[in-house]
C-alpha cells in the first residue's frame, strides 16, 4: 500500500441519495464498530463487507469517501488490474491492512468472468476469495465492492461472510 491522495472530507448529507441508504449504511458501520468484543467472543471474524451496486453516476463512490470522512477511517484502493499482482502479493497486501479502514475495491464485475482470470492477470478467483477472507485477515476492516453489474457477480465472491449487506443505488426521484 502507497499514501497516494488526501480527500477532502466529504459529510453524509451532501450525498443525495433514496431511502435514506447513506445514513444507514452509516448507521451500520457504525453499530459494527462498536459491536468488537461480540464478534470476539463470538468465534467471528471481526469484518464487514458491503457490496454497493446500481448504474454508474448514482453514487457508489461519493458514499463511500462520505462514509470514510464520518467515521474517519482510511481508504485503502485495491486496483484488481494491476497486472503486477499475483495471488501472493495480493494476500500479502491484505496482511498488512490495519484495522479500522476501508479496503475498496470498485467495479469488481471486471475483474473475473466465470471465475477466469482477466488477459494479464496475475489473481486467481481462488486467490482473490482467499485474501479477502483467509487466514492471515486483520480484524477490523470493511470491505466495499462496486459494481454496475450484480447479476453477473459469482455466488461465492458475494456470500455472506464476505459481503454481508447488499445495497442498491437506484436512479433519484424527483
Amino acid at each position: 500500500w502507497t499514501n497516494s491522495v488526501r480527500v477532502n472530507p466529504r459529510k453524509i448529507d451532501t450525498v443525495i441519495l433514496e431511502d435514506n441508504i447513506g445514513e444507514r449504511i452509516l448507521d451500520d458501520i457504525k453499530d459494527f464498530k462498536s459491536k468488537k468484543d461480540w464478534y470476539l467472543n463470538s468465534g467471528i471474524p471481526y469484518r464487514r463487507g458491503y457490496l454497493l451496486y446500481g448504474q454508474p453516476g448514482n453514487g457508489k463512490t461519493s458514499l463511500i469517501k462520505s462514509l470514510a470522512s464520518e467515521t474517519s477511517t482510511d481508504i485503502y484502493y485495491m486496483s484488481l488490474s494491476d497486472t503486477s499482482l499475483n495471488d501472493t502479493s495480493l494476500n500479502s497486501l491484505f496482511s498488512k491492512v490495519p484495522e479500522n479502514c476501508i479496503v475498496l475495491m470498485e467495479d469488481i464485475d471486471c475483474a473475473f468472468v466465470q471465475r477466469k482470470k482477466k488477459e494479464n492477470s496475475g489473481i486467481t478467483f481462488s486467490g482473490l476469495l482467499n485474501a479477502i477472507d483467509g487466514l492471515f485477515n486483520n480484524d477490523g476492516r470493511i470491505m466495499i465492492m462496486t459494481t454496475n453489474k450484480p447479476e453477473i457477480l459469482d455466488k461465492a465472491l458475494i456470500r455472506p461472510g464476505r459481503i454481508d449487506r447488499m445495497w442498491l443505488f437506484d436512479f433519484c426521484s424527483r
